[in-house]
């Protein structure tokens, strides 16, 4: 999606408001910290408009021109089942067809200070969310290269087992459950601040990088698990010996 949706509560005023309110009135660990971006609303770009500077480095502003993704699409004699793909002279004209014909109904027109359309953004009011069925969506076509030599069996793509029977019914019991991350990337001080709470157990879980084999008390640690093989076995047996004697290690 980009978030490229004519809503206000993505516009830059509103995610600033939203910003100084949450610095104001939620503590650590939920408080934004500097370096924390909440992502405004993008622009789908007309075919032959440039970015301006500002938009330049802005993530969610995409180009709806001869090769972006949807004009490649459009293009592509498998989209059409025809014998030959699209000139790019044809994808754009096919583009600002599909445009003029959904403002106002899908489409919001965003004009530049000459009253010239610069680009579009989806109407939010236009969206509907509904609740997942369970099932994996099927890939995108847009988004999805060379989908037309898959050979996918309908009804073979299955949904992660684990993440359906967690978000169906063993999430709800892990409200209040609060992490946090240990690794090089954190401040030294913050490090050392976490390290203190989990070891008095303030703080439930730690995701760490392998820093945590070079001797860090744990205490009563209860389990741990490891998301890839340590690449010796002396590396190995540090990391398991972090589980200390009573701890079960996956």
């Amino acid at each position: 999606m980009q978030l490229v949706i004519d809503a206000e509560p993505l516009t830059e005023a509103a995610t600033r408001r939203l910003t100084h309110n949450a610095s104001q009135w939620l503590r650590e660990p939920w408080r934004l910290e500097e370096r924390d971006r909440l992502r405004i609303q993008g622009l789908a770009l007309m075919p032959g408009v440039q970015r301006t500077q500002g938009e330049r480095y802005q993530r969610g502003v995409v180009s709806l021109g001869p090769r972006s993704a949807i004009a490649r699409y459009l293009r592509s004699s498998f989209t059409w089942s025809v014998n030959c793909s699209l000139s790019s002279d044809d994808a754009e004209e096919l583009v600002c067809g599909i445009v003029e014909a959904l403002q106002g109904h899908l489409l919001v027109p965003v004009e530049d200070g000459r009253s010239e359309v610069r680009g579009v953004r989806v109407l939010a009011g236009a969206m509907r969310w509904c609740t997942g069925n369970g099932k994996p969506m099927p890939p995108d076509p847009v988004r999805s290269r060379s989908l037309h030599l898959r050979r996918e069996i309908p009804g073979r793509r299955q949904a992660n087992e684990y993440f359906t029977k967690l978000y169906g019914s063993s999430a709800r019991n892990m409200r209040g459950m609060v992490a946090a991350e240990n690794t090089g990337q954190v401040p030294a001080k913050d490090r050392e601040r976490r390290e203190e709470r989990f070891g008095r157990g303030d703080l439930p879980a730690l995701f760490c990088s392998p820093t945590m084999e070079l001797g860090v008390d744990i205490r009563t640690l209860n389990a741990v698990h490891m998301r890839n093989v340590p690449p010796t076995p002396a590396n190995y047996t540090q990391r398991s010996g972090r589980a200390g004697r009573g701890a079960v290690l996956r």
